[in-house]
């Protein structure tokens, strides 16, 4: 945060690194997961919450629920009440879910402070170059004149194809009667059974 000084933080929240997640294998409870929001929201900055991975859906759920409720400050009973889902639920019925005891933690206590450091050496990086910034910037303001001169434009271009204006080019041909045909006026062919008629409600 003292590096980059954001004004406002979006933040991924997926689920996948909880324990059961059917493609990930991690083991982080509920709790676990949500700390790591917590952790973000005490910066006191503007938040934007966004889901993401999470592929056991009953946790996804369940994660997602604790997490919104901790996000907008607000404690919720663990026990899930009576829905009309309560078969994904069973048999504890309750929102939070714990770490798998039989699961070995591999991360020792040295390997996650080495990470940490390396991780703080290159923000010391991106804190002393000059990255560039590209800010927000408001579109150009599109005047009712210049619409209403698309809208004639676009209109021309359907009253041409609906009133069956073709032009076909040759491929061999030279560039002087390239220049003939586009000086010459257009022939008018038969419409197309695939054109409208003047009624566009209809077709030939």
């Amino acid at each position: 945060m003292e590096v980059f000084q954001p004004s406002v933080v979006v933040m991924q929240c997926g689920a996948d690194s909880l324990n059961g997640d059917r493609l990930g294998f991690f083991n982080l409870s509920i709790q676990g997961h949500c700390d790591c929001m917590k952790y973000v929201k005490k910066f006191g900055l503007p938040m934007i919450l966004v889901g993401g991975g999470g592929y056991t859906v009953s946790n996804t759920a369940r994660c997602w629920c604790y997490e919104t409720a901790a996000a907008c400050d607000l404690n919720i009973p663990d026990q899930i009440p009576i829905n009309d889902y309560l078969e994904y639920y069973v048999p504890d019925m309750k929102i939070t879910i714990s770490t798998n005891p039989q699961m070995k933690n591999c991360n020792s206590r040295n390997y996650i402070e080495d990470i940490l450091n390396k991780v703080m050496i290159i923000l010391e990086d991106v804190g002393n170059s000059n990255l560039p910034i590209v800010q927000f910037t408001n579109p150009p303001r599109i005047d009712e004149h210049t619409i209403e001169m698309q809208i004639d434009e676009d209109q021309q271009d359907f009253n041409d194809v609906s009133n069956g204006f073709i032009r076909d080019i040759p491929l061999n041909i030279d560039s002087d009667e390239v220049i003939k045909m586009y000086t010459e006026p257009l022939p008018i062919y038969p419409k197309s059974k695939l054109f409208c008629t003047q009624n566009l409600n209809e077709f030939e």
